[in-house]
């Protein structure tokens, strides 16, 4: 089942002294039920647009955004669309407003008007979702950044969305706090069967997505599985972007004549095809 599709999307932001600036322009994309997309591109290039187009927070100047099949040019179908697709952003402290990590979470099924008995049982699912229960009766000002975004992350999903969209979560957290919560978005997508779109600029964890959307200057360049996006190493330089470390070892190996596949991504494969 189709979650999100858009169409010729474009959307241009207003400037008086420069003239509009388009941020995005023609972009066609279709998002399945159950993906892992990682959508990735240098800074500028429409990531974070095209992400708050999914759950209306824009609208289009051109083209068209459905998700699950509503239209978001339907001012009427708004409330659906963003129960529907819950979006986290990159400062987890932006969506935290209550003084326990339970009364956080159940802060949006209360604004949805879930009966009590029922905003429990969604908390204590929440916070299990994304292994904070035992922090339920925390303040969150004292937990960690990654802890923070867990908690923001099940503030969300509490909401039961059938997307989780999540504009580059980890970029306020060190190297400890990215694994926290990109393990937690992994667990979601494969136990729960959660859909979700991950913006990012750590090319490392893109290798953890089904599939991988490149952007650059408000288009889609490319659209395939990690192993395929990242054996092209010069036309992700060429756009202003890294390739994951282990990508970039293996082809330093193959230049030093050690016989080793394009498509190995991680530490474990590359370890596995060095002692074999």
């Amino acid at each position: 089942m189709e979650i999100i599709r858009t169409t010729n999307l474009g959307y241009c932001y207003e400037n008086d002294e420069n003239g509009d600036a388009w941020a995005l322009r023609g972009v066609d994309l279709s998002i399945q039920e159950g993906e892992f997309v990682m959508i990735l591109g240098p800074n500028g290039s429409g990531k974070s647009t095209l992400a708050k187009h999914f759950n209306a927070l824009l609208l289009p100047s051109e083209g068209e955004v459905q998700v699950m099949g509503q239209s978001t040019a339907n001012a009427a179908d708004h409330w659906q669309i963003r129960q529907r697709a819950g979006m986290v952003f990159q400062n987890p402290d932006n969506q935290i407003v209550a003084t326990t990590v339970e009364e956080d979470v159940a802060f949006g099924p209360e604004n949805l008007g879930i009966p009590s008995a029922e905003i429990r049982g969604r908390v204590d699912e929440a916070l299990q979702a994304v292994g904070m229960t035992a922090f339920s009766r925390h303040a969150p000002h004292l937990l960690s950044g990654g802890q923070k975004q867990r908690v923001a992350i099940a503030g969300v999903i509490a909401m039961r969305p059938r997307c989780l969209i999540l504009d580059e979560p980890t970029a306020m957290l060190d190297p400890r706090g990215r694994r926290e919560v990109l393990e937690t978005v992994q667990r979601l997508n494969k136990e729960e069967g959660i859909t979700v779109i991950y913006i990012t600029h750590f090319m490392e964890e893109a290798v953890a997505a089904d599939r991988v959307v490149i952007m650059e200057q408000g288009s889609i360049v490319l659209d395939a599985k990690p192993r395929e996006i990242f054996q092209q190493t010069d036309k992700l330089r060429a756009i202003g972007l890294d390739v994951p470390p282990v990508a970039e070892l293996v082809q330093d190996l193959q230049q030093a004549g050690i016989d080793i596949p394009s498509d190995v991504m991680t530490v474990d494969e590359l370890v596995e095809r060095l002692c074999s």
